[in-house]
């Protein structure tokens, strides 16, 4: 009797489990269809854009353009704290979602974040699975861990480190909510108190990524004149004491720059008997870069922000004096155009046609030889 008792009770708790399964899971699907239905909402608002088919600047305009206007849709099955819209407009005290698509659109890369989910803030650190919407339209599912320190800009970084595309305006508009979304959750008031630090750590956080993201475009760059090796593989290469950074011109172009002192010997081996057997080639390869040199290299990154083009190059000599500079920021448009980032410069810091200039510098040493 006692055996059967316990069985039934072990049935009993099994049903109770699963039926807490199910439930779980059915608010997870409901979530997930939440985002997809934002997402439909979304596109049919680009769609109905004339130009560039852009994302919408919040969630407010779906229910303007009458794209999606049933508020509960904004509100997750696991959200205690937001209040079903009934009049005026869409804020955070009003959806789970937090909306990055400002600055977005149909045309940028599909991977790329839009929305996601954030119902809660635990009081202790825990594993939760947050839905995320994409630019094509699609959900998918992280887990990930939050806690009573974390925030939009944190929860951004652990989808990111999920291998989450995350642009640069996808921080900048996770910076402007960051405050309202953790207000809302009503954090104790001494994260309340430090919430501007927190907001000026992000601000420098956000800022670094975007000069690391400018950075990396470039690193992994490749040009027509050799696919096979990124510009970071060709720098390095040829130079040491190698340093990037990035800015901002005075006419708004964001740019890369890298420097560093030239090690490679090439040009320096083929002037020492270019002088012997060619003066007057001599004479041009002079230009060239030796070792010791300074390099200076420019890339201008493009309006889309993931591609870019060489826009300054400059090589200064051991006496400290510029012997060679190459403006294509001053180039027509026509010369960009058909140089695609092939010019005179950069066909030298990826030593083109190396076996050509070897074997030009046997030939010659061969010729002095024999003139001898």
């Amino acid at each position: 009797m006692k055996v059967k008792m316990f069985t039934l009770v072990s049935v009993a708790i099994c049903a109770v489990l699963s039926l807490c399964g199910c439930g779980k899971k059915a608010k997870q699907e409901q979530a997930m269809s939440n985002l997809k239905q934002i997402g439909l909402g979304i596109r049919q608002y680009a769609n109905m854009m004339r130009w560039e088919g852009w994302y919408p600047t919040d969630l407010n305009a779906l229910i303007k353009t009458k794209k999606l206007t049933d508020t509960a849709t904004y509100i997750s099955p696991f959200d205690e704290t937001s209040k079903k819209l009934t009049s005026g407009e869409l804020t955070e005290n009003n959806t789970s979602y937090v909306y990055l698509g400002n600055g977005l659109s149909e045309s940028s890369a599909a991977d790329a974040i839009v929305a996601f989910e954030l119902s809660y803030i635990p009081e202790k650190k825990e594993t939760v699975t947050i839905p995320v919407l994409f630019v094509d339209g699609h959900v998918g599912q992280f887990d990930i861990k939050i806690g009573p320190d974390s925030n939009v800009l944190s929860i951004l970084d652990s989808l990111k480190a999920k291998g989450c595309l995350v642009t640069d305006k996808a921080y900048e508009n996770a910076l402007s909510v960051n405050k309202k979304f953790m207000k809302k959750f009503k954090q104790n008031v001494k994260k309340q108190n430090t919430m501007d630090s927190i907001l000026d750590k992000a601000k420098k956080t956000v800022e670094k990524i975007q000069i690391d993201t400018s950075i990396v475009t470039v690193k992994k760059g490749v040009f027509k004149l050799d696919e096979t090796r990124t510009v970071d593989a060709a720098v390095n290469a040829v130079m040491r004491d190698v340093k990037w950074k990035k800015f901002t011109s005075k006419n708004n172009q964001n740019v890369v720059e890298v420097t560093g002192i030239w090690k490679d010997d090439i040009y320096a081996r083929l002037l020492k008997v270019s002088e012997q057997a060619n003066p007057i080639l001599a004479a041009a390869i002079k230009l060239m870069p030796m070792p010791e040199d300074k390099i200076l290299l420019q890339f201008a990154i493009n309006a889309d922000g993931e591609s870019f083009q060489f826009a300054y190059g400059e090589i200064t000599g051991k006496d400290g004096k510029v012997k060679n500079i190459e403006n294509q920021m001053m180039a027509t448009s026509a010369y960009i155009d058909r140089l695609q980032g092939t010019g005179t410069f950069l066909s030298w810091i990826y030593v083109t046609d190396r076996k050509k200039k070897e074997d030009g510098i046997r030939e010659m040493e061969r010729l002095i030889k024999n003139n001898q």
